[in-house]
């Protein structure tokens, strides 16, 4: 629920509804953006980058080793 209060208005008789992601400070004009959406965002940039990685051989070679070893153990 968004808290609401009624903020004083310079002219008399004027009620103004302030919300708190209203309240910005006078020197901006865009609102900032929430620390959350930029971790978020730094973080899928990450990820996507670490994605496309090639992967190394041989890692490669350790995960076939691995797949053959349990193979073998099943068929035994």
């Amino acid at each position: 629920m968004t808290e609401k209060r009624q903020a004083k208005s310079k002219k008399p008789g004027v009620k103004k509804t302030v919300t708190p992601h209203s309240m910005t400070p006078k020197s901006q004009s865009i609102a900032p953006v929430p620390m959350q959406d930029l971790l978020g965002d730094k973080l899928r940039a990450y990820y996507d980058e670490v994605a496309r990685a090639p992967v190394p051989d041989r890692f490669e070679q350790l995960l076939k080793q691995l797949e053959e070893r349990s193979t073998s153990k099943k068929s035994d």
